[in-house]
């Protein structure tokens, strides 16, 4: 429902020149002024929960922002609405695919396009169910969110990116309720030098804080913290879909002796177990896999088995021992279906 002070009609829709002026009630309103102070105060005077103030040039812009947006926080305490920005963007309103199953990543970004390669997960087949730019906090802040989608049923994960906590304390509670609610939690956290966190200040007017406080909390309360915007892709993606393994052992199945020496150093070096295989189930893939190939573990099969009838039972056999509770497949190449 369309409002403006002048229009008479927005793309064919009528106008209505005050929120005081419609006609039912309104769920959202979202606030497309450069000063959303006066709307939030008219806001107040209706029923009307929650708003979205994109409008920036607050405490992203110094002291005189920061004045400006301690005054918007203050009118909407008053309202008693709640407020997403400012300083967000219209991710908020991504239409997400209603074709993929499975447990969902939902999303939660002070900046907007820091979320863009998760978002782009969903062309991959892996599913999204929210998304959270929420800008400078003025009101609602990542816990917020954090707590709320680690409530819903579809989520299997969350992927965050985060330049400054609001409220460390209600971080680490939302933090908390993730943790006991079986929903794991993946950070991209900002800040870890002064050049870092000078820039996340003008962005979002974030204090970043002590970046080893920040570590040592977001450890002990669970939150996986990562660097990249490739790794929260890759790590949310695997903490939603997969399950539990179900033993400790890991074993490498690769196309190359190389590529599967490689793997077990780096695999080795994160602590992980390569246990060496029974000599039956050595055996037993020596059906599939030449003689003169090591499959002990890491399993060589020399290329052409993933190409062919052959690869889905290599994969089964090494899937049915009860030591092996991960099978990585550092695939190099493309190959055919």
């Amino acid at each position: 429902m369309p409002v403006h002070p002048t229009r008479t009609s927005v793309f064919g829709i009528d106008c209505v020149p005050s929120v005081r002026a419609l006609a039912e009630p309104v769920d959202l309103a979202v606030l497309l002024v450069a000063d959303p102070l006066p709307v939030i105060e008219e806001l107040a005077e209706t029923k009307v929960r929650f708003a979205v103030a994109f409008a920036s040039g607050f405490a992203e812009t110094g002291e005189s922002g920061a004045a400006a947006q301690e005054r918007l926080a203050a009118a909407v305490r008053r309202s008693g609405l709640r407020l997403l920005g400012p300083n967000t963007n219209l991710n908020a309103f991504e239409r997400f695919r209603e074709d993929l199953e499975g447990p969902a990543i939902a999303l939660i970004t002070q900046s907007g396009h820091q979320g863009r390669p998760v978002f782009t997960l969903q062309e991959l087949g892996v599913r999204l169910s929210h998304w959270a730019p929420t800008g400078n906090e003025a009101d609602l802040e990542t816990a917020d969110f954090l707590s709320y989608f680690a409530g819903r049923p579809e989520v299997g994960a969350i992927a965050c990116y985060v330049e400054g906590l609001k409220d460390g304390r209600s971080f680490l509670l939302a933090a908390d309720r993730a943790a006991r609610q079986g929903v794991p939690v993946v950070a991209v956290k900002v800040g870890r030098t002064e050049t870092g966190a000078r820039t996340a200040a003008s962005h979002t007017g974030k204090l970043t804080g002590a970046d080893r406080v920040v570590d040592a909390a977001m450890r002990q309360y669970g939150v996986i913290r990562v660097d990249g915007l490739d790794q929260l892709q890759d790590t949310s993606a695997l903490l939603a879909r997969a399950r539990k393994p179900l033993a400790d052992g890991v074993v490498v199945y690769s196309i190359s002796g190389g590529t599967g020496a490689h793997f077990a150093d780096l695999a080795t070096a994160a602590g992980l177990s390569l246990p060496e295989l029974p000599q039956a189930k050595q055996d037993e893939l020596h059906q599939w896999i030449p003689e003169y190939l090591n499959v002990a573990n890491p399993v060589d099969n020399g290329g052409h088995p993933v190409g062919d009838w052959r690869g889905r039972k290599i994969i089964d056999a090494i899937l049915a021992d009860p030591s092996v509770g991960v099978l990585i497949c550092p695939i190099t190449g493309p190959f055919p279906r």
